[in-house]
């Protein structure tokens, strides 16, 4: 399996890749299962709209019960044979029609609520998890939920694609409203998309944890414009 952090010097040097097609050459790279961005990747040809679910986004409460309900979504997971045929046949131009949104989450508070649900049994301690427990022995995080956000739109080159829409889960009853406005998708009530059983996530962490974390999600901090607060 290629090495997430070692796209780069593949991506520049494999035969079949064309400028052209840059982003979605991008998503036909084969990665490891723990990390493979196809899983948070939900498409709907007919409407001609993509929705980049990162882990730990509310994403279950914006898919499951309100996008995928309406019909006409295909996602790896339920839907492999499909989404793998979409996968090999669209191009960097056709996706360009497509509405392409987001929901992201403040990268701090993020792998807090990743931490607590997923690792928390075999790390107990926030900060040795941070040090000790978001990546691989190859430097990969160990599931999608400890990805970038950014990773789901945006190549190692910093190559994006345009997003029409960035919601924000700090303010996710008013974005959603606002999507479903600019997409003619019909409006009804997320509901409550977390049970939050932790502290504030300041209360977490230290300085020198603060600093660790800030540079690994420093893409997601600048892209999305979050801080520590």
């Amino acid at each position: 399996m290629l090495n997430y952090l070692n796209y780069m010097g593949w991506f520049f040097h494999h035969k079949k890749y064309k400028m052209e097609n840059k982003y979605t050459d991008y998503l036909r790279l084969k990665r490891d299962y723990n990390y493979d961005i196809l899983r948070s990747i939900c498409v709907n040809p007919t409407s001609k709209l993509i929705y980049f679910k990162p882990g730990k986004s509310a994403g279950t409460s914006i898919f499951r019960r309100n996008l995928q309900p309406k019909g006409g979504w295909i996602i790896q997971k339920d839907n492999p044979k499909e989404f793998n045929n979409w996968l090999q046949n669209i191009t960097d131009k056709e996706l360009n029609s497509y509405f392409k949104f987001i929901f992201v989450r403040n990268p701090f508070s993020r792998l807090i609520s990743a931490w607590n649900d997923i690792d928390k049994p075999y790390f107990p301690d926030f900060g040795k998890f941070v040090q000790e427990g978001i990546f691989d022995k190859n430097g990969n995080p160990k599931t999608l939920h400890y990805q970038l956000q950014s990773s789901l739109f945006k190549t190692l080159d910093n190559y994006s694609l345009n997003l029409d829409f960035i919601g924000k889960i700090e303010n996710i009853k008013d974005d959603w409203k606002t999507l479903c406005n600019l997409t003619n998708l019909p409006y009804q009530e997320l509901g409550h998309y977390a049970n939050r059983n932790h502290n504030h996530y300041t209360t977490y962490y230290t300085d020198e944890i603060r600093e660790i974390v800030s540079n690994w999600y420093r893409r997601d901090l600048e892209f999305f414009n979050y801080n520590f607060k």
